[in-house]
C-alpha cells in the first residue's frame, strides 16, 4: 500500500460532533477498542476503527462529566449529580449501574484494585467505589 493510499484511508476515519469536546479517553483490549468523548453535557462512545458519524451516547443528561477507564475496560463517568459505569463490547454500550453523588464530581480515577475507582467531589471529598461482578 502506498503512502497516498494510507493517507486516504485514514482521512475517511473521522467523526463529527455538534459540541466542544472537553475530554477524550481511549481503551483497547481483546474485546474493546473505542474512544470516549465527553462534552459540557453528556458524551459518546465511538468504536474503532472510527466510522464517519458513528457514535453511541453515554452520560445522557449529565452536566460537566469527567471519566476514566478502569483496568478491566469499564468506563466510569461522573458529573453534577451521579456516577455511572459502562461496558463496551464491539459496537454495543451497556450501562452497568448508577450511584448518586452529594456534590459535583471533579475527577474520576482508577485505583490499584480491579473494578475499583475513586471520585473526587467539589467539596474535597474522595469517595471510593467497587464494581462487583
Amino acid at each position: 500500500m502506498s503512502a497516498t493510499a494510507d493517507a486516504t484511508s485514514l482521512a475517511e476515519q473521522f467523526v463529527e460532533f455538534d459540541a466542544i469536546i472537553h475530554s477524550l479517553r481511549n481503551y483497547r483490549d481483546s474485546e474493546t477498542d473505542c474512544v470516549v468523548a465527553l462534552f459540557d453535557a453528556g458524551g459518546v462512545m465511538v468504536p474503532e476503527p472510527i466510522q464517519k458519524n458513528y457514535r453511541r451516547p453515554i452520560a445522557d443528561g449529565m452536566i460537566s462529566p469527567t471519566g476514566a477507564f478502569l483496568g478491566n475496560g469499564i468506563f466510569v463517568v461522573a458529573g453534577d449529580r451521579d456516577c455511572r459505569a459502562y461496558s463496551f463490547a464491539g459496537h454495543k454500550v451497556r450501562e452497568l449501574g448508577t450511584v448518586s453523588l452529594e456534590h459535583p464530581a471533579v475527577a474520576v480515577t482508577p485505583t490499584n484494585a480491579i473494578g475499583q475507582f475513586a471520585v473526587l467531589q467539589s467539596n474535597g471529598r474522595v469517595q471510593v467505589f467497587l464494581i462487583e461482578g
